[in-house]
């Protein structure tokens, strides 16, 4: 990744790279994904917390097009109460983006 990561994020990304790898993915395709994935999920830790960006899972919508969205599901209870507020603010403003697709 071409910007620096904390030590949490770059454990993950490394935990992530092993993982694949386990599951039968190639060294290169799975160090690709899981810099993608970590870079993501750094994304999201801004608006929920490491904790809850790292446990996220992901929904995949695709629509007749061909066009999909990525959802992230979090838990309410692992994002901390200070930024819970700005999580829920996310979760409403796509909600509301939903109704125009």
């Amino acid at each position: 990744m071409s910007s620096q990561l904390t030590p949490f994020w770059t454990r993950f990304r490394k935990q992530r790279t092993r993982q694949l790898i386990a599951d039968g993915m190639t060294k290169p395709d799975a160090m690709s994904l899981a810099s993608e994935e970590t870079r993501k999920r750094v994304w999201i830790a801004r608006i929920s917390g490491d904790e809850a960006a790292a446990n996220a899972g992901f929904v995949v919508e695709i629509r007749p097009d061909g066009s999909f969205s990525v959802y992230a599901k979090l838990r309410e209870s692992q994002i901390p109460p200070n930024l819970l507020p700005a999580a829920q603010a996310w979760c409403a403003a796509g909600r509301t983006a939903e109704q125009f697709h």
